[in-house]
């Protein structure tokens, strides 16, 4: 299964570079840039100040600071706050991380319900690292009727990964009945964006 851990990071730092453009207020900006520079104690005033008025995304930033301490002490207790606020409002990314701290008992006691559920709410938003963690979990109970409702999802947005995992799914009948034109299909789509383990089974059906 996918390391949580490393995609809360690869996905939080995938945030920190799109938000910089010209349609950010110039104190969202300097912040980026201050990140981009490693001056973290300067990004870390910017979005506090910012976090403070209400922005999501400034709160979300925030957030991942205090949770890796970054220009901050590090806080787990500090970084929940800040995604809590962020995700109240919407917000998907911290949708997202705050499932990862309820999974992993980070500043709050491991909760497996309350992750499913954060990991949910931005899984509805599309949130696609969402979808795959909901598939990975599911998977990994055999509960093939819910993981094939998001390995769907995260397939159908183009993701290499779940679409050899639907392949899977109908290659062995797991929640679908076995169908091999249909497998073949999905092998076929990761197969076609480079995966080597989709392209070894069609090599191997008949």
């Amino acid at each position: 299964m996918r390391s949580s851990l490393r995609r809360l990071t690869f996905a939080l730092v995938a945030i920190f570079a799109a938000l910089a453009g010209p349609a950010f207020a110039a104190s969202f900006d300097d912040a980026i840039a201050a990140y981009k520079k490693n001056d973290f104690a300067t990004a870390a005033a910017v979005f506090t100040q910012l976090a403070q008025g209400g922005d999501p995304q400034a709160q979300h930033n925030l957030g991942y600071l205090y949770h890796v301490g970054k220009g901050v002490a590090q806080n787990d207790a500090q970084a929940m706050i800040w995604y809590r606020k962020a995700a109240d409002q919407g917000y998907a990314p911290s949708q997202f991380n705050l499932g990862v701290m309820f999974e992993e008992g980070q500043g709050v006691s491991a909760d497996a319900a309350q992750a499913i559920a954060w990991y949910t709410k931005a899984a509805d938003q599309n949130y696609l690292t969402a979808e795959q963690k909901l598939a990975d979990l599911y998977i990994s109970r055999r509960d093939f009727a819910n993981a094939l409702i998001w390995v769907r999802k995260a397939a159908d947005q183009g993701d290499a990964g779940e679409q050899f995992n639907l392949g899977s799914f109908y290659f062995n009948g797991w929640a679908v009945p076995k169908d091999n034109a249909q497998a073949r299909l999905w092998y076929s789509k990761a197969a076609a964006q480079g995966s080597k383990a989709a392209a070894s089974v069609l090599k191997k059906m008949p």
